[in-house]
């Protein structure tokens, strides 16, 4: 059995930015990369 430690909610297209905002880049990879790495 898979235990779950964590829960990423991940959504959505930015009306301000025109751009999905987990894959916007910070500091050379997409927000939803860093976020996940630090998750682990």
């Amino acid at each position: 059995m898979i235990k779950i430690q964590g829960l990423v909610l991940a959504a959505g297209l930015s009306s301000r930015c025109g751009t999905n905002k987990l894959l916007m880049e910070a500091e050379s990879s997409a927000i939803i990369e860093k976020t996940v790495r630090t998750l682990k």
